[in-house]
């Protein structure tokens, strides 16, 4: 049937068709193209390689922008109007050197790669979102790159590991039993069967929780007894069991606190083989690590809080190589998911992480993971390697980058700084007056501001007229020069008066310093004065009916005052002065004007003399001095008076009884 189209009716359809076709293209241009290539940032986050988004202030001249990308040779596709910002593209291995450069000037407010949306990898066990560490050590960016291989093996050298756990189920290909000789490895304690799941724990099954390296397979070697105790023959005997059994990482989240020959050896043995050995650097909170964790080719693991602090469990020192998260959930023996914390958990981390290293590159060393570990760490602490932080905290993603051969090459700085004058660049001075050089600014992609770097050139002579210039040169730290400058100062011809005749002044005589002698410190007094130290003594007697004295020590002059206590008893008393710090017997203080109180007490009978000698005082020399002031207190002892009374009693009673007697006569004639 033929069909007859008129005009009113084709017209409007080729115009819906060609806005409906501008439209599409339009959002595509947004969207990521297929032939668009993906690169990924430090921290291992995907972006479209060589797209920066770059966010100006407000008012930014359209000039500034238009130099600002000339100078550093970047391509506008796009403004992003409603932000202030435009989508710049940039070959791919200058990304990070432009990056840099455009956070440092002042123009932009922001400068960011351009990165990736996606529907992100979720996986769906139950305790996944509860699996908090696992964003702090950037995993999901590790799960992009790999999940696992059925081909890598961890072997788990513990308690062993418990076979009817559902969130391992497959996973644990055979071991052994190292405490009974047998191969019944199954898990009497329950710490071997946490760790593994945490290691190699099934994920995306709808179960329990998302272990790092979910699709690799699992060694249970038990080397401990239900107690959690084994011996350093039983861990040997497991690590040559783990490398006769192709095993390509051994996780020990076990140790000892002695250093061992044999033991070290047989870490040796492994490491020579291909495997890595991972190993928790101990809970004691010392300054050592336990062993193996110890030994430098071992990757010893410590733990941090879930804000990146040491966990103060956490052992440091010489062999620590790299921090975990401190705390994970993990599976047990039973259906139950549990959490369990320390170095033993930190560690499976790492492990996990090394297995899916192996997935990527089976041909890996364990140096290469060392330094894979190393370099994309998140530095902690001191700078670069310290003994409480190791390298630092994992940054999974960032390492497994480094490892799957995704990494862009280096960065070559070629961009030179750019030089700005402070003021104007022709200025024009009166001769005779001062120049006051203004300076200028120099700012580097790379080095940031380097205005401090700045060689400046020329003088100005200003009692002469004319033109001078002064030029301004910089390099940064790759050796690029920056344009150099010039400023131009033109000194203008002025008449020159001559200075006023200067006054005549009468001229000063000085009379000669008068010399004092060198020798000890001279004290100058008042005429017909001297200075002299008051000196009281105290006595008294402390008893069961008077166990404290207190004595007022008043200050009138400021400046030394010494006391000094003795006494007789079987005990010392106590004996404090208010406001000073007094301990002992004697004591020379620094004192100020004001009343101090001397308090002398014990439980005891105490007899006590105390010698206090006043500061300084100025008084005249015709006052006699004295004899030192002596202030009893208590009661004196009465036994000579007591002696006495006695004596003379028994005196008069015989004179007594000897004229009664008659034995002595009184003679009126005598």
């Amino acid at each position: 049937m033929k069909h007859n189209w008129s005009k009113a009716l084709l017209i409007p359809y080729l115009i819906f068709s060609l806005c409906f076709s501008l439209i599409l293209t339009e959002l595509t241009s947004f969207g990521l193209a297929e032939s668009d290539e993906i690169a990924y940032d430090e921290w291992a986050r995907p972006y479209v390689s060589g797209q920066l988004i770059v966010g100006y202030k407000k008012m930014t001249p359209a000039n500034t922008k238009m130099a600002l990308r000339a100078q550093l040779q970047l391509e506008s596709l796009f403004e992003l109007k409603t932000i202030g910002a435009e989508l710049i593209k940039v070959k791919n291995e200058r990304a990070k050197e432009v990056l840099d450069s455009l956070r440092k000037n002042p123009n932009v407010v922001f400068a960011e790669y351009d990165y990736l949306t996606k529907i992100d990898y979720d996986p769906n066990d139950p305790y996944y979102p509860a699996q908090v560490y696992l964003p702090n050590m950037n995993t999901a960016a590790a799960w992009d790159i790999a999940l696992g291989d059925p081909n890598v093996i961890i072997a788990i050298l513990d308690t062993g590991i418990s076979s009817g756990n559902t969130d391992m189920k497959g996973n644990v290909i055979g071991g052994y039993n190292f405490i009974a000789n047998s191969t019944n490895y199954a898990d009497d304690n329950g710490h071997g069967t946490m760790v593994a799941s945490v290691v190699a724990g099934i994920t995306d099954n709808s179960y329990g929780i998302s272990g790092i390296a979910g699709k690799s397979k699992l060694l249970a070697v038990k080397v401990m007894n239900s107690s959690g105790s084994g011996t350093y023959s039983s861990m040997i005997s497991g690590i040559e069991y783990a490398i006769a059994n192709g095993a390509d990482v051994i996780n020990m989240s076990i140790g000892g606190r002695t250093a061992s020959t044999a033991l070290k050896l047989a870490v040796d043995n492994a490491v020579s083989n291909g495997v890595t050995v991972v190993a928790a650097a101990g809970n004691e909170g010392s300054t050592t690590l336990s062993y193996p964790a110890a030994y430098e080719n071992v990757i010893g693991v410590g733990a941090v809080d879930y804000y990146n602090n040491k966990a103060s469990y956490s052992n440091t020192g010489s062999g620590l190589t790299i921090m975990a998260g401190g705390t994970a959930r993990v599976a047990t023996t039973t259906t139950y998911i549990g959490t369990a914390s320390g170095t033993s958990f930190a560690s499976p981390y790492i492990a996990g992480l090394v297995a899916l290293m192996y997935s990527v590159n089976p041909d890996l060393q364990p140096q290469m993971v060392i330094k894979a570990l190393a370099d994309g760490a998140l530095d902690l602490g001191s700078p670069g390697y310290d003994t409480t932080f190791g390298h630092g905290m994992v940054n999974m993603g960032a390492s497994l980058r480094l490892l799957s051969n995704s990494t862009s090459p280096p960065v070559v700085d070629s961009i030179p700084p750019v030089i700005s004058l402070i003021g104007d660049s022709y200025i024009k001075i009166d001769q005779g007056t001062a120049y006051e050089e203004l300076g200028a600014t120099a700012i580097d992609n790379v080095d940031g501001d380097i205005s401090a770097n700045i060689q400046i050139t020329g003088n100005v002579n200003t009692n002469e007229f004319g033109i001078y210039n002064v030029s301004y040169t910089v390099s940064d730290s790759a050796g690029n020069f920056a344009t150099p400058l010039t400023r131009t100062i033109e000194v203008l011809e002025v008449a020159v008066t001559p200075p006023p005749e200067p006054p005549v002044e009468e001229p000063i005589v000085e009379e000669p310093p008068v010399e004092e002698p060198i020798g000890e410190e001279i004290v100058d007094l008042e005429p017909d004065t001297q200075l002299v130290r008051d000196i009281e003594v105290v006595k008294g007697n402390i008893n069961k009916k008077s166990p404290l004295i207190n004595h007022v020590i008043r200050i009138i002059t400021p400046g030394q005052l010494d006391v000094d206590v003795s006494y007789v008893s079987k005990e010392a008393p106590d004996i404090k002065i208010s406001g000073l710090d007094f301990t002992g017997t004697s004591g020379t203080f620094n004192v100020t004007e004001g009343d101090y109180v001397m308090s002398i007490s014990s439980s005891t009978n105490v007899n006590f003399t105390a010698t206090i000698t006043y500061p300084e005082r100025e008084v005249p020399v015709d006052i006699p001095l004295g004899a030192p002031e002596t202030i009893i207190y208590g009661k004196e002892s009465n036994t000579l008076w007591y002696i006495y009374l006695g004596a003379t009693l028994i005196i008069f009673i015989t004179l007594g009884y000897l004229f009664k007697t008659k034995r002595i006569r009184y003679n009126k004639n005598t």
